[in-house]
């Protein structure tokens, strides 16, 4: 039955296009060439407000993670976790793979933190309780977004999830005010050792696992996967016990 309903979400999500996550949203930006991003506001069921997990993709255009996004939304919805999945890519003319037509990466990380700021808006999230999860370069997102330089935003996260992240900064320096897990395949071509010298830095979670592909999440039963999300399941449950 579990996996007959994973079946049939995906198809809606493949075949029926972003609209499937939920209700869609035009998301402010401060970007003055890029006034709005699109996101995908998935709710469970149930009473809320809810806390929320923000998705972010990366480099590659936002519909080439429908079924990562699709079974993360289904797997946060049954924990009582609302989605919002955001695509940042098409106002900022992303091509499949880079160049961001329009903006830097901090660009998207502004991006990140103004989907943060409309979620506050909406009756129905715990603005104290937004997370946030990133795939590549929005894996890189989460390394900075966490970071203590952010403690005193109003927009600030709850914590971060970041799925091989660019690693192009030693963080071994790097004081986070958030609880941040990031997950570095050891194949990953952006130098993972980069971003491991921050193992054993307060509110920092470093795992490591084996893969031939920096894009390894798209593997949804493979067992790198599967321990990322235990991980992040465990840093998102600690959060909201406290």
């Amino acid at each position: 039955m579990k996996l007959m309903r994973v079946v049939a979400l995906l198809l809606v999500a493949l075949f029926a296009g972003p609209a499937a996550y939920g209700q869609a949203y035009k998301v402010p930006t401060h970007d003055s060439q890029v006034p709005t991003i699109d996101g995908y506001l998935s709710l469970p069921p149930g009473k809320g407000p809810f806390p929320v997990v923000v998705l972010f993709h990366g480099l590659k255009v936002y519909a080439t993670y429908a079924d990562t996004f699709a079974i993360l939304t289904d797997h946060y919805n049954r924990m009582g976790i609302a989605t919002f999945a955001v695509d940042w890519g098409t106002a900022r003319q992303l091509r499949n793979g880079g160049p961001i037509g329009i903006g830097t990466p901090p660009s998207v990380i502004e991006d990140a933190f103004a989907a943060n700021a409309f979620l506050r808006t909406l009756p129905a999230i715990r603005a104290d309780k937004i997370f946030f999860e990133g795939f590549s370069l929005g894996a890189y997102v989460a390394k900075w977004i966490t970071a203590a330089q952010n403690r005193a935003r109003a927009d600030k996260f709850a914590g971060a999830i970041g799925f091989s992240p660019l690693c192009r900064e030693d963080l071994s320096a790097v004081d986070y005010a958030a609880p941040v897990v990031l997950v570095l395949p050891d194949a990953s071509d952006a130098s993972p050792r980069l971003c491991a010298a921050a193992a054993g830095r307060p509110n920092v979670d470093i795992v490591l696992v084996h893969s031939v592909v920096h894009d390894y999440y798209e593997w949804h039963d493979g067992e790198p996967w599967k321990e990322a999300l235990r991980h992040g399941d465990a840093m998102i449950a600690a959060a909201l016990a406290h």
